[in-house]
């Protein structure tokens, strides 16, 4: 089921009534109302930007109307503009016109939805070009860490109970030894995986095929380049 944040502005006296139509609107659509916030003034900024700490994905934030979240039309646009950008959505229950609203709410339809559009490509971009100099700078960039290291603040240290796993296979690697036989003898030997069943052929190529990380360096993504690598290396060279 979906999950939304009810928002509820206070200081009118129709929070009730508020609540009820919000969770209405969210039992008629299938959202499941995991929170609920509000302010003493409608001032929806700091909802927008992470009261509800502790939900890690939120798909919607739903008022009872535009209203009663502000009576500026270009602030409701930038704060449903931002949300789009979160991954979640402004949801008003009920849409309530006036002037201020009417004139310009066509024009900013179409222009938040620009916006938000340009704004996920860039993040997009920014995220890749973040990562590709992380990379070339030899940093880990994120994902599980490989077998022999854990994460930790965000850089890979050595883990020293998987570092035997590391050795036997290269060992085994340089004495001629097949990848097959490798895992066969790894888990003859009671080495076991990170779960603690027995290593699969994936688990033993992966470090066998990547031995120069082991070594210290780091290859570039999508690319046969190596850089000296931040992390501590297991094996001498």
């Amino acid at each position: 089921m979906k999950k939304a944040v009810g928002y509820i502005r206070y200081g009118d006296g129709s929070e009730a009534e508020q609540k009820r139509t919000v969770q209405l609107y969210c039992d008629n659509e299938g959202y499941e109302v995991v929170d609920w916030v509000g302010e003493e003034v409608s001032d929806f900024g700091d909802v927008v930007y992470g009261s509800w700490k502790g939900h890690r994905k939120i798909d919607a934030v739903v008022a009872a109307s535009n209203l009663d979240i502000t009576g500026n039309v270009f602030e409701f646009y930038a704060y449903r503009c931002r949300l789009q950008m979160r991954g979640s959505m402004l949801i008003v229950a009920e849409w309530k016109e006036y002037a201020g609203y009417m004139a310009y709410r066509s024009v900013l339809e179409r222009f938040s939805e620009t916006l938000c559009r340009m704004e996920l490509e860039h993040e997009r971009i920014r995220n890749a070009d973040g990562r590709k100099r992380k990379e070339i700078r030899g940093e880990y960039i994120g994902g599980n860490a490989p077998m022999g290291y854990r994460v930790s603040g965000g850089q890979l240290l050595v883990n020293e109970s998987e570092v035997p796993v590391v050795k036997f296979i290269m060992e085994e690697k340089h004495a001629g030894r097949t990848m097959m036989g490798t895992m066969e003898k790894l888990n003859a030997n009671g080495y076991r995986n990170r779960k603690g069943g027995l290593f699969t052929i994936g688990t033993v190529q992966g470090i066998w095929n990547n031995e120069r990380f082991y070594h210290g360096y780091y290859r570039i993504k999508g690319t046969d380049e190596w850089v000296q690598g931040k992390h501590e290396a297991i094996l001498n060279d």
